[in-house]
Order: structure tokens, then C-alpha cells, then sequence
């Protein structure tokens, strides 16, 4: 079995636990997926989820700092611990300056 680098052996079981998974627009799922990986995983875990998921989908993501600022606003003003909200946070952050 090939060794797998960095997050992507990490990615799976943040996809498996997207537990508010929408009908309809898919910005909604992927900023959501976006979110809890850069909370568990860093702000550089959501590059990959954006790459693969343009990767298999064979378009390109479409106002992708709109869903992420609505993931990041859907979730409580503290998480469970300084890192995460931390993490949050930035991401919002990131979101925001590509509106």
C-alpha cells in the first residue's frame, strides 16, 4: 500500500463526519467541509479540499469566501477549546478579505 503525505489521509474521516451535508448549492457543503478542516487540521487544510474538490468535480468553486464566512458564522462565538476558536477565527478572517 503507497504511504500517503500530510493531510491526505487525514481528509477522509473530516469528509465522513460533514454532518450538515444541504441539498442544493454545493458552496454550501464544501465551505462547511472547508471550515472544519482548517479548525481540526490548520488554515492550510482547506487549499486541499478546494483542490480536490475542483479536481472531482471539473469545475471551478464558485464564491468560495461567501460559503466560507457562512461556515465560520455558523458556529458558536467560543468552541470547545482557545485552539479551535483560534483557528475559526482566521479562517473567517481569510474568508472576509476574498468578498
Amino acid at each position: 500500500m503507497a504511504r500517503q503525505h500530510g493531510l491526505v489521509g487525514r481528509i477522509g474521516p473530516c469528509v465522513d463526519r460533514l454532518e450538515d451535508r444541504r441539498g442544493g448549492r454545493p458552496g454550501v457543503d464544501l465551505g462547511e467541509l472547508r471550515k472544519q478542516v482548517a479548525i481540526t487540521h490548520g488554515d492550510d487544510a482547506p487549499r486541499h479540499v478546494l483542490t480536490g474538490w475542483e479536481r472531482a468535480s471539473g469545475a471551478r468553486a464558485l464564491d468560495v469566501g461567501y460559503w466560507d464566512a457562512v461556515a465560520a458564522l455558523n458556529t458558536p462565538t467560543l468552541l470547545a477549546d482557545a485552539t479551535a476558536t483560534t483557528r475559526r477565527d482566521a479562517f473567517l478572517r481569510n474568508a472576509l478579505k476574498r468578498l
